[in-house]
């Protein structure tokens, strides 16, 4: 049998379906390996993006410590200094020491030493005070009296006496300029400190703003400061001597407020100075964050060491515990701000945990550097790998679903195009097979009733002719109907009843003999008694069959017929000698509307036929299926259905 034939009509919307289709397809799986990271690449990625948040979390977080009122970690009191007021070295007098005489030298020696035995030794202070001051009455020069007098207030502060004492310093106050000294240390100094006890109210103030006076002025003899910056007990402190450090906190105590707020500023100048000693040039100091200063040359405890801030005109600066600052620093990075539990902040001089995922950087204003540390960095980049995996082949699979259903649509639409072409082929083909009925109807007719047929024989043909006909017609009627309850996705109708096998053999010799020529076989065996089965859609099933095989069979119209029973079902063999069916189309054949060529004995039919016929035997629980012949050519359709043998005559 011949390739079916179908319209020529475009075939623009499934090819543009299909290429739109395929190249979206193709897109999708292309982003997938090109848009999509490596899996082990992108588990890098993953780490140096856990590392960059982390980076800034605690960049953040250092920020908002720099920017608070009170820095954490610094110590100590905070002193305060101008930028523009000029720094000039402190300065103390050069000491011009009082001379002691030796005892055996004079009798101004000899008394100095029995007062101090006296007091010292014996503790007799009031023979002491009497030793002194005859020697006052004995004293060499200016610079003995000085040396007298001196010993004499500290006998008399001792003892109590307050007058006498004041005295005593009234001619020291008087006499003496600051840079006379003993040991090193302004004679006037010493005395005043001793007399600040012995004095109240007023008094007390103006001898401490004397002292402090003189001691801002340079004219202090005093003991060298040796101020510096050092560590001490794993913190920065600044040191100075211990004699001045002695000195200045004694004249601090007993000054007022207002004269310990100079001496605050003096010490503050005199840290300045260190300072500047130390860093080179004092900073500039921002006014909105804290910054700080690492002091060269201390190697522990680690940096930074100092924190200064602007506030207004006025510069504060503290030292800084930079252990408690850090301290303060980790606690606040939660592993919520860092990214994560196994995220670990390394700051220099920590024992690493975990690999390195952020290589090291300074802290913003700070020389101190920082790295992030994860403690199991395998996790993230499984889970990432994972992740671009999953994502990749679903890409893939996208791609490959979008290109199915877009096949899928193509063929579907192409198929819509084929019902098309073939359902105007149907209207075509019915209306001729219907016309070729009525107009034989209406020819024999009208010569029954024009009288054209006069003798018995004829009109007894002419009779035989018109029911002949009419049951072709009603066939082609019946098989409308079948096929209308076909798309409408109903089987069809049947009326199991007890038919005889010898009529349903009858009819389908004679059905045969109408259709075929006289090169016809038909061959029964095994057949007897009555079947339970609709006769009627038999008949029809088998009549499509036959004509099929007459159509698109041999020139000569042979066919062959097989009615048998094999193994409980009743078979029914049509096979014709013409062309043959292609392998590709042995299905295609039963679909609605297929039509092949014919052989020139008549139309091509409506292309309903085997498809009806197929139906007729599934609804009897059978089937119709297409078979090669075993000899020869042609094609062999098997209709089968099961057998139902009628009550009380079982086949």
């Amino acid at each position: 049998m011949a390739t079916t034939t179908l319209g020529t009509g475009s075939r623009g919307r499934e090819v543009s379906v299909a290429l739109a289709g395929l190249a979206a397809a193709t897109a999708l799986i292309a982003f997938a390996f090109l848009a999509v990271p490596d899996p082990d690449l992108g588990g890098e990625l993953a780490l140096s993006r856990l590392g960059s948040r982390a980076a800034d979390a605690v960049v953040e977080a250092w920020d908002r410590l720099l920017h608070s009122e009170s820095l954490p970690g610094t110590r100590g009191e905070a002193w305060e200094w101008t930028e523009e007021a000029p720094l000039d070295p402190v300065k103390s007098a050069e000491p011009r020491e009082l001379p002691v005489p030796p005892g055996t030298a004079s009798a101004f020696g000899a008394l100095l030493a029995a007062a101090e035995e006296a007091d010292l030794r014996e503790g007799d202070a009031p023979r002491a005070a009497a030793l002194l001051v005859d020697a006052l009455e004995k004293a060499p020069d200016a610079a003995g009296e000085w040396l007298a007098r001196g010993r004499l207030l500290a006998l008399l502060v001792g003892a109590g006496h307050r007058e006498g004492a004041h005295e005593q310093w009234e001619h020291l106050r008087a006499g003496l300029r600051g840079d006379e000294a003993v040991d090193g240390v302004s004679s006037l100094l010493r005395s005043g400190l001793r007399m600040a006890p012995m004095l109240e109210g007023n008094a007390r103030a103006d001898l401490a703003r004397l002292l402090v006076d003189r001691w801002l002025a340079g004219d202090l003899a005093l003991p060298a400061a040796h101020p510096k910056i050092q560590s001490r007990r794993g913190s920065v402190q600044l040191m100075t001597s211990l004699s001045w450090q002695l000195l200045f906190d004694h004249l601090r105590d007993i000054a007022p407020p207002v004269e310990r707020a100079r001496l605050d500023a003096h010490r503050d100048r005199l840290q300045l100075l260190v300072l500047r000693e130390r860093l080179g040039e004092l900073p500039v100091a921002p006014r909105e964050r804290w910054r700080l200063l690492t002091i060269p040359g201390l190697v522990t405890p680690a940096g930074p060491h100092l924190a200064m801030r602007r506030l207004g005109d006025q510069v504060r600066t503290s030292l800084l515990d930079a252990d408690a600052f850090f301290a303060t620093l980790r606690s606040r990075l939660t592993p919520e701000r860092l990214g994560g539990d196994d995220l670990v902040l390394e700051l220099e001089g920590d024992t690493p945990i975990g690999e390195r995922i952020r290589r090291p950087e300074r802290l913003p204003g700070s020389d101190r550097a920082f790295a992030i540390r994860h403690s199991d960095p395998k996790a993230p980049r499984r889970e990432e790998a994972r992740r671009l995996m999953l994502l990749r082949s679903g890409f893939v699979v996208l791609g490959v679903l979008v290109a199915l259903t877009t096949l899928l649509a193509a063929r579907a639409l192409a198929r819509e195009r084929r019902l098309h072409v073939l359902r105007t082929a149907f209207v075509a083909s019915a209306s001729h097979e219907l016309r070729t009925p009525v107009a034989s109807l209406l020819l024999l007719s009208e010569n029954l009733v024009t009288d054209k047929v006069t003798d018995a024989e004829s009109k007894r043909r002419t009779v035989d002719w018109i029911h002949r006909e009419a049951k072709r017609l009603r066939r082609l009627v019946d098989d409308l109907l079948d096929f209308s309850r076909l798309e409408r996705g109903r089987s069809p109708e049947l009326r199991i009843e007890p038919t005889p096998t010898a009529r349903l053999v009858t009819d389908l010799e004679q059905a045969l003999a109408e259709r075929a020529g006289t090169a016809d076989t038909f061959r029964t065996s095994g057949i007897e008694g009555t079947l339970a089965i609709d006769a009627e859609a038999f008949r029809r099933a088998a009549l499509n069959l036959i004509d099929n095989a007459v159509r698109h069979g041999a020139e000569d119209g042979r066919v062959e017929v097989d009615l048998d029973v094999d193994e409980q079902e009743l078979v029914l063999r049509v096979r014709d000698f013409g062309p043959g069916i292609a392998p590709q189309d042995r299905e295609s054949v039963f679909a609605p509307f297929w039509t092949g060529a014919g052989n020139g004995n008549g139309s091509t039919g409506t292309g309903l036929g085997l498809a009806i016929a197929r139906e007729i035997a599934r609804a009897h629980g059978g089937d119709v299926v297409l078979r090669e012949p075993a000899d020869g050519p042609g094609a062999l359709f098997e209709l089968r259905v099961p057998l139902r043998a009628s009550e009380g005559n079982p086949t």
